[in-house]
């Protein structure tokens, strides 16, 4: 296939791969020839690839099967932090103009001037809600787990507020630049194509597409939006029905 070609070669002992070349389509993410990656994961990017390259989103296009479990993105996705994002930025001088949501925290104090100490002495994580519906959802949701890119030192305080207890749940501290799914899936001992990512930003739809896992919208944020030819779940309970291997619209 001229558009997504890969040379890979076999580790049986390890059940891993040695990418010795690869070439991808523009849009997608790369794997740099010498790295060592899980077999379904160098399979997801290749895979992933191919479909994007013929103009086919991967949730609509996979085989579908129940999920083992659910990765959830935090701010956004499960809880709605607006307010309490909002009355930090606005102790730390920001005014309400300039306040936008969905950045790593690092690069928009960057942009706004506000030192990350002080942003976080300002924030308050008992201050988030859950979003309608969502406590339901874990309740029936089976294994799940965090990957956000919310800082360390704020995001597990979140959880404890809001009673929740996930599986696995890691935080930007586990990352080397965005939030990216690999860490997490070798946390749960889990492969991409097994588990279902929920988010509702741009960052979480590469994340999932960077490692082939299926990808579904956090639809009941308002900031969401519509996207065509990708998995919305309207309400948490839609989750619940994905992970179970239904296709959402």
């Amino acid at each position: 296939m001229p558009d997504a070609t890969a040379a890979l070669t076999a580790l049986r002992a390890s059940g891993r791969l040695m990418v010795m070349s690869a070439v991808w389509p523009r849009t997608s993410t790369s794997i740099m020839p010498g790295t060592l990656v899980r077999v379904s994961t160098a399979l997801g990017h290749w895979v992933s690839a191919i479909r994007r390259a013929r103009g086919v989103r991967s949730s609509a296009a996979m085989d579908l099967r129940p999920a083992a479990a659910v990765v959830f993105d935090l701010d956004g996705t499960l809880v709605d932090s607006d307010a309490a994002l909002d009355a930090a930025w606005v102790a730390c001088g920001v005014a309400p103009e300039d306040i936008t949501h969905g950045h790593v925290l690092a690069a928009e104090c960057a942009r706004l001037g506000v030192a990350v100490e002080d942003y976080l002495a300002a924030y308050d994580p008992t201050a988030v809600v859950a979003f309608p519906g969502v406590e339901e959802m874990l309740a029936e949701i089976g294994r799940w787990a965090v990957c956000s890119n919310k800082r360390a030192e704020v995001g597990p305080r979140e959880l404890d507020a809001l009673g929740w207890r996930p599986e696995v749940a890691l935080f930007a501290d586990a990352f080397a630049g965005p939030k990216e799914l690999p860490p997490v899936l070798d946390a749960l001992g889990l492969d991409a194509e097994t588990v279902v990512f929920v988010g509702d930003t741009d960052h979480d739809r590469r994340a999932a597409d960077a490692v082939g896992c299926r990808f579904v919208w956090a639809g009941w944020n308002p900031r969401v939006g519509e996207h065509p030819g990708d998995e919305v779940a309207a309400e948490p309970a839609d989750v619940v029905r994905a992970a179970r291997g239904q296709l959402l619209g």
